[in-house]
């Protein structure tokens, strides 16, 4: 029997607040400490939209999240213990990241159990100590693109 090692979906979403970006300091390994999109992996037969609104609602407390575009898509590799002893193959990812925002007041309220911290950044103070940097970084490069092309 052949084991098919396909890419695992993600939906997440740089929500937008006055120009700035909306980025969790992850308070789980792996990357705990360093700043992610809120997102995470899509529940089965869940689209990668309805997985992006859900893991920013969970990851910080923000609500009435509207998707206002596809930024992109990338592929990527999620760290783990088990695969990096050779007990199983690393698990890549297909990581689709959106844009949004939230109707509410946008003052987030994290999950302490996920994020030890939620804050705004501009497109020229991004943080250096980025999580999943194969796909956060091109994803964060995309946007603050896109900010500098209004």
């Amino acid at each position: 029997e052949h084991h098919w090692n396909t890419p695992k979906p993600c939906g997440s979403a740089i929500v937008e607040r006055d120009g700035r970006a909306l980025l969790i300091k992850r308070a789980r390994a792996p990357w705990r400490g360093h700043w992610d999109i809120p997102g995470g992996f899509c529940d089965p037969a869940e689209h990668p939209e309805d997985a992006a609104r859900r893991e920013v609602t969970e990851e910080t407390g923000l609500r009435d999240i509207e998707l206002t575009g596809c930024l992109g898509a990338w592929i990527d590799t999620y760290p783990d213990e088990r695969a990096e002893r050779g007990e199983r193959p690393i698990e890549s990812t297909l990581n689709v990241c959106y844009l949004a925002r939230s109707s509410g007041d946008g003052r987030p309220q994290p999950d302490p159990g996920e994020v030890l911290e939620a804050r705004y950044f501009a497109a020229d103070e991004l943080p250096a100590e980025i999580a999943f940097p194969d796909h956060i970084l091109p994803a964060l490069a995309a946007w603050a693109q896109r900010q500098r092309q209004r």
